[in-house]
């Protein structure tokens, strides 16, 4: 027990010194909230001995259930790990691939940039059609980003809830070139 009680200081200790390095240099919020928000996780961690689920974890899982909804039939392929170099699902549909990315940010306040989306674009099969799905209003830079590697391969959409199953519906049937009939319209 005592050797846990070191390592849970030393991890709590650590995590807290990166919190004052960032609110010293000038860092801003969002960066602020992860850290703050990770240091939360650790100590549910440490009192429950599981891992609370991220919010970006859960967003990924709305936005596959959001597909499902809008292509029932589609075969959607959820990737088993995270990297920037690669979209987070597969999408095929009616003879169809499309990559689908989503961009998760805590601050709701915060536009997408876009910064990361040449590492993915780059490993892209060539022909290959991107849809990037964020939580946020995208910045003009990310949209010049996609259009400028993608032209009409590419989209990007912001997507909260069933709410925005349409705008997220209309992207997908663009992308996919096939109309998309809701499954509450299907017999």
């Amino acid at each position: 027990m005592g050797g846990n009680d070191f390592f849970w200081e030393d991890v709590q200790k650590t995590v807290n010194s990166q919190i004052q390095a960032a609110e010293e240099n000038g860092e801003g919020a969002t960066v602020l909230a992860e850290l703050k928000d990770l240091r939360d996780r650790l100590n549910l961690l440490q009192q429950t001995g599981t891992v609370p689920e991220h919010p970006a974890q859960a967003y990924d899982r709305a936005v596959g259930a959001a597909i499902g909804r809008l292509l029932p039939s589609a075969e959607v392929i959820r990737q088993q790990w995270r990297s920037r170099e690669v979209a987070d699902f597969v999408v095929r549909y009616q003879g169809s691939e499309l990559f689908i990315e989503t961009k998760w940010r805590s601050d709701p306040a915060q536009e997408f940039g876009g910064s990361t989306l040449q590492a993915l674009i780059s490993r892209l099969p060539p022909g290959a059609r991107l849809l990037v799905v964020v939580n946020v209003p995208p910045m003009p830079r990310a949209s010049t980003i996609i259009l400028n590697a993608l032209g009409e391969r590419g989209r990007i959409v912001m997507w909260r809830d069933v709410s925005d199953d349409g705008v997220l519906g209309e992207a997908l049937a663009s992308l996919l070139g096939t109309p998309i009939v809701p499954a509450s319209q299907q017999s």
